[in-house]
């Protein structure tokens, strides 16, 4: 099953974090007036950090704590 290589996990998390970072500069959390609005978005990048997470894992790679 093609979905289940490493390649394509792989393929997925460099997709996901290419969006993440390109948003990184345009979707504010900081700064943002609304407070929903900045609590949703620090959601998004919380959850991506868990998904890529997972993915690291799935691939045998223990992901960093902090940077």
């Amino acid at each position: 099953m093609e979905k289940s290589e490493p390649s394509t996990i792989v393929h997925f998390a460099f997709k996901l974090t290419h969006a993440i970072s390109s948003a990184w500069e345009y979707v504010l959390v900081k700064g943002e007036p609304d407070k929903e609005k900045a609590r949703a978005r620090m959601w998004m990048f919380l959850r991506a950090r868990d998904v890529l997470g997972a993915a690291m894992r799935l691939l045998t790679i223990r992901p960093l704590d902090r940077m």
